[in-house]
């Protein structure tokens, strides 16, 4: 069994939690890269990656969503990829302990490119991440199933597990470039080595997110899924962006994710360890 198997073996498990969202509180401003901003500030990063740990996170997503070529180049730092990866594998890595996993986190480009171009990149990333002490890669908030293979493609190069997740939030729950959960679902399928778990993030907010998940696994019913919402839209209060779903209703929205199968629950964009905390309970109480 791979050590995600043994992890979920006992039953479903909570992931982690915003990262970016808990970074501005602590200092990260807007225009900032919040990979370069936790490289520079290494004790606040760890602090969130403890702080969700504490909440009962088994799975801890490494601070590295934009710590690629592509979204490094404009401050300057395509060249310290390897040294910002492996710094954030080695942070999640610390808070982790024992009885969690640590994820190696891929976002996307933010460019068009060739696969060939795509996938270089990802292997780069995701090389670094695994000798930070990453124990899989996980790919997340993708929306073009071209560079979603290049990820996992790179992944299955490295010989590393493959998580993944895209973020449906067009009209008619389809990713920003046009894919349902259910061309991804069969994309997923037919890879020589399907992905250890894959799912949905982000998203238009938990509702969004729990219509994906029902397509998910009426498509692929045995398949390991994820859902880690965002909070859904925030308000401006005063100075501040404000996101109201609580923890409560995270409970709640935990019991149904469950109930339609996810088995990797976790939040995104505007959750924090609070949310874990209250879908951790409801998932021990299902």
């Amino acid at each position: 069994m791979t050590a995600l198997a043994d992890l979920l073996a006992g039953g479903a498990v909570p992931a982690d939690a915003a990262m970016a969202t808990a970074a501005v509180s602590l200092g990260l401003k807007p225009g900032e890269s919040p990979e370069l901003w936790a490289f520079d500030h290494p004790e606040e990063s760890s602090a969130i990656h403890r702080a969700h740990r504490a909440a009962g996170a088994r799975i801890l997503l490494t601070q590295s969503f934009g710590a690629n070529r592509w979204r490094l180049a404009p401050f300057g730092a395509e060249d310290r990829l390897a040294q910002i990866n492996r710094a954030a594998a080695a942070r999640a890595r610390a808070a982790a302990g024992e009885g969690a996993l640590v994820a190696g986190c891929l976002g996307p480009s933010g460019v068009f490119a060739l696969s060939a171009d795509w996938e270089a990149g990802f292997f780069a990333q995701g090389r670094a991440l695994l000798e930070g002490g990453a124990d899989l890669l996980w790919a997340e908030t993708l929306g073009d199933l071209a560079e979603w293979r290049a990820a996992a493609s790179a992944a299955a190069r490295l010989g590393a597990p493959f998580c993944c997740s895209l973020s449906f939030e067009a009209p008619g729950g389809l990713t920003r470039n046009g894919v349902s959960p259910e061309e991804f679902v069969r994309a997923a399928m037919s890879l020589p080595e399907p992905p250890a778990a894959l799912g949905v993030n982000c998203g238009g907010g938990p509702a969004q997110v729990l219509e994906s998940l029902g397509r998910l696994a009426r498509t692929a019913p045995r398949a390991i899924l994820i859902a880690k919402p965002s909070a859904g839209l925030p308000r401006r209060e005063g100075e501040s962006w404000v996101y109201d779903w609580t923890p409560e209703a995270a409970g709640l929205w935990a019991r149904e994710a469950r109930r339609l199968g996810a088995r990797i629950l976790g939040g995104c964009c505007g959750t924090g360890a609070a949310h874990l905390a209250a879908m951790g309970a409801a998932i021990r109480e299902a």
